[in-house]
């Protein structure tokens, strides 16, 4: 219900969160590796060019 009235006053999830929760490049090495776009892609099933 937050989060709707939030909405209706304008204020975004990103204007509320305390920025030491979000992930950093650090901690998405740490837990899925140093993967690269291409084999991103390919886990996904994307073709890339």
């Amino acid at each position: 219900m937050q989060h709707e009235t939030d909405h209706l006053d304008g204020v975004l999830y990103l204007d509320r969160v305390e920025l030491r929760s979000l992930s950093t490049m650090e901690q998405v090495v740490k837990r899925w590796g140093p993967a690269g776009a291409a084999a991103t892609a390919e886990q996904l099933g994307f073709p890339m060019p």
